[in-house]
């Protein structure tokens, strides 16, 4: 083999290695985050919404379904994913906002729960 050959084969094995590393860091070893159901129901008008949860960090994050997210929202750090693989990011410059998305799902927008009075 020349040296051509050899450099070659060289770039081509780190790219496998840069992919498959990047592909097992949003699969493999990613953290696995919590989906805490039926946290809040609540009527508004004739309507009944049922508000989903995600726990992470020791805090719940909540949904709303009544007041969806119509502007495009900025994901920022990877936080992790759920137990059916639905990728959780941190909102870009809001702390308190995480974002579950997912292959053929919106964006869902979820916001820090405040803490209960006496926890």
């Amino acid at each position: 083999m020349n040296r051509a050959t050899k450099i070659t084969g060289l770039i081509i094995l780190i790219l496998i290695l840069i992919v498959t590393g990047r592909y097992m860091r949003y699969t493999v070893f990613a953290p696995t985050i919590k989906i805490v159901e039926d946290v809040r129901t609540y009527e508004k008008g004739k309507i009944e919404y049922v508000s989903q949860g995600i726990s992470y960090k020791g805090a719940v994050y909540l949904s709303h379904p009544d007041n969806p997210s119509t502007s495009t929202v900025k994901k920022g750090k990877f936080a992790g994913r759920t137990k059916d693989g639905m990728h959780v990011y941190q909102v870009k410059n809001h702390t308190n906002q995480l974002v579950l998305t997912g292959f053929m799902f919106p964006d869902e927008v979820y916001t820090k729960a405040p803490k209960k009075k006496g926890s």
